[in-house]
């Protein structure tokens, strides 16, 4: 309602049952966060902008348990579970699970989804490429590329020579980050439950072809290759409900295969080389090598995973399907994102027409396919204001709950140069932008 005269100006039905929890509004009152339906042991949080063209534009997150009070800190305004800073521009969400989750603003208001012209998809290290084809009855020949990055012509380097023992098709291949090796696997797509032959993947040297090492030997079809960020190891998923880890120089196998409960095709390392995601959604340790938890809720055949610079957060694809009342099966692309501390999908998923070839346009913000452009719905990298936000909190809330002084609460002693000494960067701009506008009044009362 308008607050001068009482007018409604809008209303707006959620179909959730229960009443509609609102949490907060900022400073302007144009954007509100609700929590629709009772409290349960997840929260979906919508947060709205009552101003878009007259209508309510919603953006849709999720939490994995009950939102809860969040007690006051410095710059953000008054509120329940979430609030606002003064400028609008932060969401902060605490949640039961004793987290706070802290939104650029500037994310949550971007379209999800937009078609564009986009920039074409960027060569394998060292501008090396895979093309495979068929020849007789599925016996599938690869051949190594290598194309030029400033004339854009394409030339033959070599033709795989896979070992005797390769019978079956390609499913999947990956370059190691120099660009010396791709790694080849081997199997069979069928969904059949007596197709159960044992298959390996091949790890070749791309400048002739050749294999280096010994095959990677499976139970079962052989899926989606893929090089640790040293490329001295490389990972395996399998139809036989494991993944493995190799050593890439000579074929041997590094410690014992991970088993888990359902069939395995696809397994993604994180650029840091600390994460696994498979598949099924089974985060692994790739450190300890074992399972640390799996994403929830169940993900369904995920085909594509693109692990944020951050590491706070993964973006996932999952081509899928469903039927119409007429029989007709429907394809289309499902995208979501996920928090990696807890495994939990922190974004409504988001369908799409059926695409492939997912890759980062500006990693951590957008992905791109075709004419499609992704635009995540980041939490902000909170452990890049997290030593500013302690600093400048004159009082917290202690072990019994009860408000403490905050001993180091020094905002007066710090410059904005403590936090960013190479000055405002391209990433986490916002991050800058809170820093200077806390820090700077508080220099110039000093001066």
């Amino acid at each position: 309602m308008d607050r001068h005269d009482g007018k409604l100006l809008f209303e707006q039905f959620w179909k959730e049952r229960g009443a509609a929890q609102l949490l907060t509004l900022d400073r302007r009152g144009s954007s509100w966060v609700l929590v629709p339906g009772e409290a349960s042991r997840r929260s979906t949080v919508i947060v709205a902008d009552s101003f878009h063209e007259k209508a309510l534009r919603e953006t849709t997150l999720s939490l994995p348990a009950p939102a809860v009070y969040l007690p006051l800190a410095y710059s953000f305004s008054l509120g329940g579970a979430a609030r606002f800073d003064d400028t609008g521009r932060w969401l902060a969400v605490a949640s039961a699970d004793n987290q706070v989750r802290v939104w650029s603003r500037a994310a949550l208001d971007q379209p999800a989804l937009s078609l564009r012209s986009v920039p074409d998809k960027p060569a394998a290290p060292g501008g090396y490429e895979l093309e495979t084809g068929e020849v007789g009855d599925e016996t599938v020949v690869g051949t190594i590329f290598r194309r030029d990055p400033k004339t854009g012509q394409r030339v033959k380097v070599a033709d795989l020579q896979p070992p005797l023992e390769v019978e079956q098709p390609i499913t999947g291949h990956d370059f190691s980050p120099d660009g010396r090796r791709v790694a080849v696997s081997y199997g069979s797509q069928s969904d059949r439950p007596d197709n159960n032959a044992p298959s390996v993947a091949v790890v070749y040297d791309t400048a002739n072809g050749r294999p280096v090492g010994v095959p990677l030997h499976h139970d079962d079809d052989v899926f989606s290759p893929c090089f640790g960020p040293d490329g001295t190891w490389l990972v395996t998923a399998s139809d036989d409900r494991t993944v493995r880890r190799w050593n890439a120089e000579t074929g041997a196998p590094m410690g014992e295969p991970i088993r888990l409960t359902t069939r395995v095709r696809f397994v993604k390392v994180s650029p840091a080389g600390d994460l696994l995601v498979t598949g099924n959604g089974y985060l692994i340790d790739a450190a300890a090598w074992h399972v640390l938890r799996q994403l929830t809720p169940d993900p369904d055949g995920i085909g594509g995973a693109f692990f944020d610079p951050s590491g706070l957060w993964l973006a996932t694809v999952s081509n899928e399907y469903y039927k119409t009342g007429d029989g007709e099966d429907i394809n289309y692309t499902a995208l979501n994102q996920w928090e990696l501390a807890t495994g939990f999908r922190f974004a409504e998923p988001i369908e799409a027409t059926h695409h492939t070839g997912f890759r980062w346009g500006k990693p951590g913000q957008n992905l791109l396919s075709g004419d499609l452009d992704w635009q995540c719905v980041f939490p902000c990298p909170v452990p890049t204001i997290l030593p500013l936000l302690q600093a400048c909190r004159p009082l917290y809330l202690d072990e019994a709950g009860n408000r403490a002084s905050n001993p180091k609460c020094s905002r007066r002693q710090l410059k904005v140069e403590q936090f960013f000494p190479a000055g405002q960067p391209n990433r986490d701009a916002e991050a800058y932008d809170l820093a200077e506008r806390v820090l700077r009044p508080a220099l110039d009362v000093n001066k």
